[in-house]
């Protein structure tokens, strides 16, 4: 099944396919605590007219990787002053290597955005003290993918073949999860690339990788063909994508700054929906280094616009306590999950933990 619903690979290796291993983030997490988070960020807000900065409450931010497409709708929210309007002087906290729920889990950001729903589950059974409060992407924007001249025409052909992904034991189980449903049985092999998995499928160096729609955008360019499958048709959960979180204490201590938070974000990926260009405009003033290929950033941004940004449960940014369910039974079950103290647990509920009360 040919579905291009993918993401700018920059901003994917840990928060899709890469979720972050249980005891890494715990130790990261515990390391965020003792020390200082670098970078203090930049201030991302424009203010509307009637207003001045002494009025507006600052918020730090933490970006979950490098400004990429998926971003449109956070950028329009800022340059079109929507934070302002809340009230809200976002201040960016740019991505430094350690991961944003651990700077937003310890206090060093106050908001920001995770990976996804696996993501987001990890964190929760760890314990870390976050709160989703607006889920960007409800459905996840990669694909598995082949070359079209590769004999590969379904997942259960993955059997025997060689994957190409970056180490972490999801991915295994992913892979198992999509052949098993399609009828196959055995085993696919994995390798940690070394590579872009644009290049290796090219090179011929692996059968198989997951790819996001800058990769797409490659293969179409150069007239390769691919043939694609979307994890959730071949029983994989749909972990999303972006999704905004909000420390604890902070959300106790500010309920309706959060508020205002989720309602300028609803609005600027509500443009990225209903008007991409605007949005990308607006990406490449506030990151200007993106205007260097406006060409991918239209074709990725079309098709979030069109696949991941809109929301079967509700408005923009709606959080589907079922999704969050299904993605922690998927881990658990398969025992990829960890509590705390780092022990394996077979169960684990996360729907206390989302809510939409912070929606508009």
């Amino acid at each position: 099944m040919a579905r291009l619903v993918l993401r700018s690979t920059r901003a994917t290796r840990r928060s899709t396919l890469g979720l972050v291993a249980a005891l890494s983030a715990s130790a990261l997490f515990l390391t965020a605590c003792g020390s200082d988070s670098g970078d203090a960020g930049a201030d991302a807000s424009n203010v509307p007219s009637g207003s001045t900065p002494a009025e507006l409450t600052e918020v730090t931010f933490a970006m979950e990787y490098l400004p990429s497409v998926v971003h449109n709708g956070l950028a329009y929210a800022i340059h079109e002053g929507l934070f302002a309007d809340e009230g809200i002087k976002l201040k960016l906290i740019p991505f430094s290597g350690a991961g944003s729920d651990t700077i937003i889990g310890s206090g060093k950001a106050e908001v920001g955005f995770i990976g996804n729903v696996g993501a987001g589950v990890t964190d929760l059974a760890l314990g870390v003290p976050l709160t989703p409060v607006f889920m960007g992407q409800p459905s996840e924007p990669q694909v598995m993918a082949a070359l079209k001249d590769s004999g590969i025409t379904s997942p259960k052909d993955f059997v025997g073949k060689t994957y190409g992904g970056y180490g972490f034991p999801q991915e295994d189980l992913i892979l198992k999860t999509m052949v098993e449903t399609d009828g196959g049985d055995g085993e696919v092999k994995s390798v940690a690339l070394q590579v872009g998995s644009t290049e290796a499928l090219k090179a011929g160096q692996v059968d198989l990788a997951a790819l996001w729609p800058d990769h797409v955008f490659e293969f179409v360019n150069s007239g390769v063909e691919l043939n694609t499958w979307f994890g959730p048709d071949y029983g994989v959960p749909d972990g999303g994508g972006l999704v905004a979180v909000a420390n604890n204490d902070f959300l106790s201590a500010n309920p309706d700054l959060v508020k205002g938070f989720v309602k300028a974000l609803q609005g600027g990926y509500q443009m990225a929906i209903d008007d991409p260009s605007a949005a990308n405009e607006a990406l490449y003033a506030e990151f200007p280094d993106l205007k260097s290929n406006t060409d991918l950033v239209e074709f990725v941004a079309d098709s979030f616009a069109e696949s991941s940004y809109p929301n079967p449960d509700g408005p923009v940014g709606t959080l589907s306590a079922d999704q969050w369910s299904e993605y922690a039974d998927y881990l658990a079950e398969n025992g990829l999950l960890v509590d705390k103290d780092g022990k394996t647990i077979d169960s684990f509920d996360p729907t206390p933990f989302v809510t939409n009360d912070y929606m508009p």
